[in-house]
């Protein structure tokens, strides 16, 4: 669906709404394009309570969301990753982002212990939301999952992120067949 969260962005980026009720409309437009595209993809969410858990992985701060994965492919960790056979999920982990824009994100896979050249987190025990899609990698399914998550759902969940990282579970990820299934993970807390 060409009509996505960005998309939308650009084509309204040069209009300058007059009015707070233009903009709340403008925003309410590219909300339930967004919703409609997320929903096709059969997106829903779910609560999970989840136990302690560890990853291991490779964690940096890059100029922009997601940069740990060409770190990680150029480095070695993805090959150590796989070394472990673990049959969970990569997952890309986000500690945050800085007021230029940089993000400190982590490539990781959950795995109990520690691993030489690798770095860890451990997730206490904590409750998430989990937000399930698959689609079309080229429909940017992640980006618009996040973005409706952060302007929608969170507020009529009336939760919010907790202080810990945001993951996303990458449980089929394939550039070639243009296919994905993510689960975007959110610890949470009520607001």
């Amino acid at each position: 669906m060409e009509n996505t969260a960005k998309a939308l962005n650009e084509e309204i980026k040069g209009y300058q709404p007059k009015t707070p009720e233009i903009i709340k409309m403008t925003e309410s437009i590219c909300s339930v394009k967004v919703k409609e595209m997320l929903e096709e993809a059969g997106a829903e969410y779910m609560f999970v309570e989840k136990e302690a858990f560890h990853m291991v992985g490779r964690r940096c701060v890059t100029p922009d969301g997601g940069g740990a994965w060409g770190v990680a492919r150029a480095d070695g960790t993805i090959e150590k990753m796989e070394a472990l056979e673990t049959g969970k999920p990569f997952c890309g982990l986000c500690f945050g982002f800085g007021a230029d824009g940089s993000n400190d994100n982590m490539v990781a896979v959950e795995y109990e212990g520690e691993v030489e050249g690798l770095e860890s987190f451990s997730y206490p025990a904590h409750r998430w939301l989990v937000y399930v899609l698959s689609g079309k990698v080229s429909e940017d399914l992640v980006g618009n999952a996040w973005w409706y998550i952060n302007n929608k759902l969170l507020d009529e969940l009336n939760i919010k992120k907790d202080n810990l990282p945001t993951m996303e579970a990458y449980l089929v990820w394939d550039n070639e067949n243009d296919k994905c299934s993510v689960e975007i993970c959110i610890p949470y807390a009520e607001k």
